[in-house]
């Protein structure tokens, strides 16, 4: 039985040859070359962009508000842009209260000056009293006009 199988094993090897080098005998005819577009690819950096729809919220959001009114000349911070403390945030417009300081000083130089003529009209209404020419009530009038006010109301008492 051994050799019967040997024999069909040979013969399905010879078999499976003959196949083999009948089939690489039959070649095509005739190749048809074709031509092919091609495209030469070469490596470069390019930047790609891409949106979403996002809220962004900080670590800590600070509200701002003003101390004194006014309009805003110059804004020297970005929206979202870091702060430190004492940082210069906007510019106020400084004339309105460039005028202010102003008025307020010439009320005083006027005051000054309202003093000094108050203080002339006592020294005078002083001498013409001791010549017995006014009264005292002018002489009192007088002094008031150029004394420093007094407070009727009671002080706050300091706290140690």
């Amino acid at each position: 039985m051994m050799t019967l199988n040997r024999k069909w094993m040979r013969l399905m090897v010879l078999v499976g040859c003959a196949a083999l080098t009948a089939s690489c005998k039959q070649a095509p005819a005739a190749q048809m070359e074709a031509e092919y577009a091609v495209l030469k690819v070469s490596p470069s950096d390019k930047v790609l962009f891409t949106t979403y729809s996002a809220t962004i919220r900080g670590r800590q959001d600070i509200d701002i508000y003003p101390q004194v009114s006014g309009f805003l000349t110059r804004l020297c911070v970005e929206e979202g842009q870091s702060v430190r403390k004492g940082q210069i945030l906007f510019m106020i417009d400084q004339v309105p209260y460039k005028a202010a300081l102003e008025t307020a000083v010439a009320n005083v130089e006027s005051a000054k000056a309202g003093l000094a003529t108050a203080q002339l009209i006592y020294d005078s209404k002083k001498e013409l009293f001791a010549k017995k020419v006014v009264s005292e009530f002018d002489l009192k009038t007088a002094e008031n006009s150029c004394s420093p006010p007094r407070l009727s109301w009671p002080r706050p008492k300091r706290r140690k």
